[in-house]
């Protein structure tokens, strides 16, 4: 509950008729690198930093030193003070069962919660969050399009707690923060209940897989195919993204980049 967390500043009701503020983009970032490691200053934070300028984004620093119980709190108060929010990313470590900012299976509902208060979400414009975190569409084992991930699970509890419009992509298996190809989409698409699994944005050795690999990775290619594309694409509807990797570039980027090194 919101009012059992200290500082906690309701800013935004959670009726989507409240319009007191435009809505806005929030992400999450770690502060400190892991010992031997530099996946912070190296990955995380240029990236968030860069996700930042491009949508217009407020970032919020979590001490990933801290307990799970203070990073969450941290999290959550930071969700209502930036309310309504239309987008939140997070930017840090994950695996199939949740994320290195404290929240797992058990705490799912705690967070989908607090997620259905601060953002705004509709059929038109569903609310976006995108977990820039390895591992977190993977499913159980046997499942279906990730069924069971720390994804899918959130997915499923924010639609329990009225934010039926949502839209969570995350990775399926370990990569760079942004980089990773492997995305499966998660959509409320207006149910109670939310659903099973989830869908490839695009399927891994379809004939747009190199193209959105290389949109995604940028594999160094002089024309700067990939630009800001990673941090876009959650935005966009999968008609939309495909729509875009089949342009009138596809066949000649196809033909003419370097796409040594992209799965």
């Amino acid at each position: 509950m919101v009012g059992g967390i200290p500082g906690v500043n309701v800013g935004f009701s959670g009726n989507p008729s409240d319009s007191r503020s435009p809505l806005g983009t929030l992400a999450f970032c770690g502060l400190v690198n892991r010992p031997l490691n530099n996946d912070v200053t190296g990955a995380f934070l240029p990236e968030a930093l860069h996700f930042m300028e491009r949508r217009s984004a407020i970032l919020e620093r979590i001490d990933n030193t801290q307990s799970s119980d203070h990073m969450r709190a941290r999290i959550l108060e930071s969700l209502h003070k930036h309310a309504p929010l239309i987008h939140v990313a997070i930017f840090c470590h994950g695996w199939s069962s949740g994320i290195q900012f404290g929240f797992g299976r058990l705490d799912i509902q705690e967070l989908a919660g607090h997620l259905a208060q601060t953002m705004r979400g509709s059929e038109i414009s569903p609310a976006v969050i995108t977990l820039y975190c390895c591992s977190t569409a993977m499913g159980l084992a046997g499942s279906v399009g990730g069924d069971g991930s720390f994804a899918d699970l959130l997915r499923d509890q924010c639609c329990m707690h009225g934010l039926r419009y949502c839209r969570i992509d995350a990775h399926d298996r370990k990569g760079h923060t942004t980089m990773n190809p492997f995305v499966r989409r998660f959509e409320g698409d207006g149910l109670a209940m939310g659903g099973t699994g989830g869908q490839w944005i695009v399927q891994p050795g379809s004939l747009l897989w190199k193209t959105w690999a290389a949109q995604i990775g940028d594999p160094g290619n002089k024309k700067d195919y990939a630009g800001n594309f990673r941090f876009d694409f959650p935005r966009l509807s999968t008609q939309e993204i495909q729509n875009q990797i089949r342009g009138p570039d596809h066949e000649q980027f196809l033909n003419t980049a370097d796409l040594r090194g992209v799965i």
